[in-house]
């Protein structure tokens, strides 16, 4: 009788847990498929989201996720998994203590990127309060994509993983985990770098909180070793095109290493070996083949040896060895790794750039030199600094250089050494000479102002190689370049109140550059014969001579202190109007004071004086000299005149002011404007009791002789003191 009763309380029992089954079945997977679960985990999309097409749970805390697909942001890194399949179990007693324990995990088709974003998330405010997520082991026996900063990594993987965080800055850690991946290639932007690579990663890296230890911090904590063998694909490079073109096609060069990282420190013994066929197609169609060596070890510091294979025409050797004395990860930053750097290199090439010197002259603000060429070199470095036994030579080389705003270009050769300085110390020392050259304007370097030859660049620079360019000075020097239309010089003119009409001459520069003065300046010197010259209506023909004394320009800046500058007129004739003046004339007019501009147009203003054969040029800008009255002629005849006075020229417009001229026999006042249209001015000239006043307003003259003195003085003047 009593077997009756247990027998049903069995039964019942059966029946309540296939209910209880039954209903968990149902609620579970109806909870897993619908849109209320993910919302549940997707609190804060921003950092964090998961999401899934369908997924299943068999019993309490087991549950399979198909198209699993996981997001999230940590500062300026962007992480993403993909799973095609992926099943664990939660532990239940744990989630109760604000853990997500999943004991074992498994996971199939994976896809993986990070990616650096330049948009920052701001870590949450820190709690010790943080949801735990802890997987201790994840296994995988999968295809795996994985995209870090744009490379791209597909192979076969296989190995566990597992780690541990505490959400809102709490610790982490990531256990003992190891990946092997078959048959793996390696490539960025569709360009195929390595192929057939089989490597084992082992890691751990020790519980720490990110806050404590941000970035590259995180090497400190962590112990790998990464042993990987594969296959290089060819580069190819095409030196067809005006900038060579470079992609990787199928090749079976070879890739080895086996690398060691313990708390930021790399193990003796380390090495890395690449062996890189490289073909190249050259201009003529030739096609050349060789193989690039590339050795990393790790001894008691770093070491890099590289060997580039010869190429016909392009090069035929190229060699660095270089070491650190440190195994220490991260390395400092540039600058401090360059101070303790030794090694040497050497380099016998043809080089369509000299891109690889513009740090050197970025300070050198204004000045650029590049080319092409050929190029001999040997450097020795001894604590990040060039040493003794260092020399480049450039024998011949297709050059330009731009350098206050004008381009020089031709053909070239230059030679660079250290040597040792007995006040200075170790310097670096180049000349670069142009055999000859054209010069043009910087904007429009095809139009030649002028041609020459022998124009020789010197520069001079000291200290280590991160300091090079902050110490290095330039001199710049030619003479008697030949100009063979000054024509071409109105551009540097302003638009109105004086043009060159005819001539040729010869120029020569001495200019100079100073980084850690942050200075230029120097001295331009123009010499023309039988030029044409307009001063507004009034044309002339004179030998000009202009010796340009410039100082105290910031780099980057054209304006320079002019005092001391002059310009001599000889010979002068005036041309138009016709009758005007038979005698020939001259000039000297030196700087007092002020600054020229050396931009374009040419921009003057200063204060000076001048010393003159007679007044008759100043006369004849106000007037013809039949439209004076007759004591007036009588001053061109008056001996040689003293003016001083303020110039100014600027964009449109030409103007002097304050002219004061003058010696033992008559005084002479004037104020002259030239720029679009006629003339503007007023003149006032004594001889002794005679007095004559003329003002000049858009070509007309009105002539005062009753008060003209006081009627000049009540004119305003158009310069500021």
């Amino acid at each position: 009788m009593a077997r009756g009763p247990a027998r049903r309380t069995a039964r019942c029992l059966v029946v309540l847990v296939l209910v209880l089954y039954g209903a968990y079945l149902v609620a579970a997977n109806l909870f897993i498929n619908s849109p209320l679960a993910a919302p549940l985990l997707n609190r804060k999309p921003e950092r964090f989201t998961m999401d899934w097409s369908w997924g299943l749970s068999a019993w309490p805390g087991q549950v399979v996720l198909w198209d699993l697909h996981l997001r999230g942001q940590a500062r300026h890194i962007v992480w993403s998994v993909e799973a095609g399949r992926a099943s664990g179990y939660i532990a239940a007693l744990p989630f109760a203590r604000r853990t997500l324990r999943v004991p074992l995990a498994r996971a199939s088709d994976l896809r993986v990127a990070i990616e650096r974003v330049p948009d920052e998330l701001p870590p949450a405010e820190a709690r010790d309060n943080g949801f735990v997520l802890e997987f201790p082991v994840i296994r995988f026996d999968t295809p795996l994509q994985a995209t870090i900063e744009g490379v791209a990594i597909r192979g076969h993987a296989q190995g566990q993983a597992g780690w541990r965080q505490q959400l809102r800055g709490g610790p982490m850690q990531v256990f003992a985990s190891s990946v092997h991946m078959t048959q793996t290639q390696i490539a960025r932007k569709d360009q195929a770098w390595l192929h057939a690579v089989d490597f084992t990663l082992d890691a751990r890296v020790d519980e720490h909180r990110r806050r404590d230890s941000p970035g590259l911090g995180l090497l400190q904590h962590l112990v790998a070793q990464l042993r990987l063998q594969g296959v290089t694909n060819t580069l190819a490079i095409d030196y067809r095109d005006p900038v060579p073109a470079w992609s990787f096609s199928p090749g079976a060069g070879t890739v080895v290493a086996d690398l060691t990282l313990d708390h930021g420190i790399l193990a003796r013994g380390g090495s890395l070996a690449l062996l890189l066929p490289v073909h190249a197609r050259l201009q003529d169609g030739s096609e050349n083949s060789g193989d690039a060596d590339l050795r990393f070890s790790v001894d008691d510091g770093l070491r890099l040896q590289a060997a580039v294979p010869p190429i016909d025409v392009l090069r035929s050797d190229a060699k660095l060895d270089l070491r650190l004395p440190t195994r220490d990860l991260p390395l400092p930053p540039w600058d401090a790794q360059l101070r303790r750097i030794d090694g040497s290199a050497t380099l016998h090439s043809r080089f369509d750039s000299l891109g690889w010197i513009t740090p050197m002259l970025e300070r050198l603000k204004g000045l650029e030199l590049d080319g092409s060429g050929e190029v001999h070199a040997v450097v020795q470095i001894v604590d990040g600094t060039l040493a003794q036994g260092t020399s480049v030579t450039v024998d011949r080389a297709d050059m330009h250089l731009v350098a206050f705003e004008h381009r020089v270009s031709g053909l070239a050769h230059a030679q660079a050494d250290v040597v040792a300085d007995e006040r200075l110390g170790q310097r670096v020392r180049a000349k670069v000479t142009f055999d000859r050259f054209d010069i043009a304007a910087a904007d429009a370097p095809t139009s030649a102002l002028g041609a020459g030859g022998n124009l020789v660049v010197d520069l001079d620079a000291g200290g280590a190689l991160d300091t090079l360019r902050d110490n290095i000075a330039v001199r710049m020097q030619f003479d008697d370049a030949r100009l063979p239309d000054l024509r071409l010089f109105n551009r540097y003119l302003p638009a109105h109140g004086v043009e060159l009409l005819a001539g040729t001459g010869t120029l020569a520069a001495t200019m100079h550059m100073d980084a850690q003065k942050n200075t230029s300046g120097g001295r331009i010197r123009l010499d023309t014969q039988r030029s044409g010259l307009r001063v507004g209506d009034l044309a002339f023909t004179s030998d000009v001579a202009v010796d340009a004394r410039l100082a105290d320009a910031a780099l980057g800046d054209m304006r320079f202190e002019a005092g001391g500058s002059t310009v001599s007129l000889r010979n002068a004739r005036i041309d138009s109007p016709k009758g005007e003046r038979d005698s020939a004339w001259w000039a000297t007019l030196k700087l007092r004071e002020g600054d020229i501009s050396l931009s374009r147009p040419l921009l003057v203003r200063a204060r000076g004086e001048a010393t003159m054969r007679d007044i008759g040029f100043v006369l004849s800008l106000f007037s013809a000299k039949k439209d004076f009255p007759k004591w007036i002629a009588r001053l061109l005849d008056a001996g040689e005149a003293t003016v001083e006075g303020q110039l100014h020229l600027v964009e449109k417009e030409v103007v002097v002011d304050r002219v004061v001229a003058s010696n033992d026999r008559f005084d002479v006042q004037a104020r002259l404007r030239l720029g679009e249209g006629k003339p503007t001015g007023d003149l006032y000239a004594r001889w002794g009791v005679l007095g004559l006043g003329i003002e000049l307003k858009a070509g007309e003259r009105d002539m005062r002789v009753v008060g003209a003195k006081k009627w000049f003085e009540a004119q305003p003047n158009y310069l500021p003191e």
